[in-house]
């Protein structure tokens, strides 16, 4: 099955729930089901890279659009994320953390690569983007989900949402295996690689 666009979209979701006032509201459900998967999915189609250079302070905005940093590197050195804003401003090792849209660090006037995860393009706007084309079945669950939730029906979008996180996570899953194979990655930092004996081997 494939959707070409916004319109057909909201056309097939009407359809599906019998509303036929549905296509009336496709541009708050649209939002409303956009704003969760920009927070649950973290799939290649979401990727992003920019090169930026920080001030003398060692602040950069970040790219429009962006959901989540993956990596920070400078001179190919990932760097190393805090998880608190430091009270100190002077630090040993390098360090970076995001006030909003501002990046942090005590890398001053240097150019460090910034690879990120992108908000998905709205589909309100642009009338399709990549996710659409790729898996409409995830925008006409979403779009059931947020139906059912302003019609008070909560067992309906119960059901709803229970089947649109399972789609998101094979998506995830399938996206996941198509960019790694049988790489077995450590989100911790380290990187392994099952080789043809099925025996763990460091790369």
């Amino acid at each position: 099955m494939s959707i070409s666009d916004y319109t057909e979209l909201l056309i097939e979701a009407a359809e599906r729930s019998g509303d036929s006032t549905l296509p009336s509201r496709g541009k708050m459900l649209v939002g409303m089901a956009e704003t969760y998967l920009n927070k649950k999915l973290r799939v290649s189609g979401m990727e992003g890279s920019e090169t930026l250079t920080t001030d003398a302070s060692g602040h950069a905005t970040m790219p429009s659009g962006w959901a989540e940093i993956k990596g920070i590197y400078y001179d190919n050195v990932r760097v190393p994320r805090l998880t608190y804003s430091p009270v100190e401003d002077d630090f040993v090792f390098w360090d970076y953390y995001t006030d909003g849209d501002t990046l942090k660090s005590n890398l001053k006037s240097r150019d460090i690569v910034v690879l990120y995860y992108q908000v998905i393009p709205s589909l309100h706007d642009n009338g399709t983007n990549w996710l659409l084309t790729a898996e409409p079945e995830i925008y006409l669950t979403a779009l059931a989900w947020q139906a059912s939730l302003r019609a008070s029906d909560l067992e309906l979008a119960g059901a709803a949402k229970g089947y649109l996180d399972n789609l998101i996570d094979e998506y995830s899953k399938h996206d996941s295996r198509k960019r790694h194979g049988l790489t077995e990655v450590d989100m911790t930092g380290g990187r392994y690689e099952r080789a043809g004996n099925f025996t763990v081997t460091a790369t």
